[in-house]
């Protein structure tokens, strides 16, 4: 599969009359992996998860019950690394999260990297999943139906030979647990999301050639992909696409779009999320909404409008989801009526998981 790389590139100009032009182009420098020994030493182990609701608090996951009652502490990972999100396997047997390192690089301290740990519900027991060279960071996690592989956002970080950033390298990515082996399933693609049948993927296109992003359906191997639910009004931003527990739709939180509302002043960023960056600060910023769309069809229907974050997870009942309202808490909306009720006190949580894949 042909590589699209994002390339600063260096063009010189002779002189003269009809001189032509030459371009000098920058070739990345590739960086090895780490030792793996070493990035397993930042998978911690914890209790046994005996609550099905995984949160995301301060850099750390917590656990939950379905009705928001008797959240506690699950991880306490290590100085300088923070937990960006997670996911269940299928057979909900193991929890996979994607962890943000602190630099491994001294030479290039503000180099980004992440990798994907697992956590063994019964024993609580800390396994490394998934990782990459010291310039790739893996998140976004979403298990393969028979929990034997990883589908993830793989972002690398391209470096010249004085280790200046020349661009960045985006795929959807698959990663076979025990191998480690990478296979690219969608280039310049981010937010895998398989179904519950495991026969679908879906995922967001940024289509940076027109300005608007698309969730796209494709098999699992990122062929035969189309475009899935696009309306008239196109959305800014699509984020955290939830397949429902029967397959039959999709809920996503997007910005923009139809009903949009505008946003007013951002608040105060916690450390976790100044360490996140833009990316998540701006999700503190203009409303989102939460949309559902039809599987089959790609028939859209709005759902929750004007909230703060909004990141969700599937109730296993497929007739009630969570969702994080900023700094309110966490919500749950009911299909049947459209209604939402508080379920948490006021926390800022940032990722959700339950029965999403």
């Amino acid at each position: 599969m042909k590589k699209q790389l994002l390339i600063v590139g260096l063009i010189v100009g002779l002189a003269g009359c009809g001189a032509a032009s030459n371009s000098v182009t920058t070739v990345p420098q590739v960086l090895t992996a780490p030792d793996a020994a070493n990035l397993a030493g930042y998978c911690v182990d914890t209790a046994p998860i005996t609550k099905p609701v995984i949160v995301g608090l301060e850099g750390n996951m917590w656990s939950i019950n379905g009705d928001g009652t008797e959240a506690s502490q699950l991880t306490t990972v290590k100085e300088r690394t923070l937990i960006r999100d997670a996911a269940w396997s299928h057979d909900r047997k193991t929890l996979a999260y994607s962890l943000m390192l602190p630099p491994i690089d001294l030479a290039i301290p503000w180099l980004q990297s992440s990798i994907v740990c697992g956590i063994d519900a019964a024993t609580g027991k800390g396994s490394l999943l998934a990782y990459g060279n010291i310039d790739v960071s893996l998140s976004e996690p979403s298990w393969a139906s028979d929990n034997q592989s990883l589908y993830l956002t793989r972002r690398r970080t391209l470096l010249d030979a004085k280790n200046q950033f020349v661009g960045e390298e985006i795929a959807v990515a698959r990663y076979a647990l025990g191998s480690n082996q990478e296979t690219v399933v969608v280039e310049g693609a981010t937010t895998p999301a398989l179904s519950p049948d495991g026969q679908h993927l879906v995922y967001v296109q940024p289509n940076v050639e027109i300005g608007f992003p698309s969730l796209m359906l494709a098999k699992l191997d990122g062929s035969a992909a189309q475009p899935l639910g696009q309306p008239d009004l196109p959305f800014k931003s699509i984020v955290a696409p939830r397949w429902s527990p029967d397959g039959s739709s999709i809920v996503m939180t997007v910005g923009g779009g139809p009903g949009a509302i505008g946003g007013g002043a951002e608040p105060s960023l916690a450390w976790w999320e100044v360490l996140l960056g833009v990316e998540i600060a701006s999700a503190h910023g203009e409303p989102v909404s939460l949309w559902q769309v039809n599987a089959n069809d790609g028939a859209l229907k709005p759902l929750a409008q004007n909230i703060d974050d909004g990141r969700t997870a599937w109730n296993p009942d497929g007739e009630h989801f969570l969702f994080i309202h900023g700094y309110d808490g966490l919500m749950e909306y009911t299909l049947a009526t459209g209604e939402d009720r508080a379920l948490t006190p006021v926390q800022p949580y940032w990722f959700l998981e339950w029965a999403s894949h």
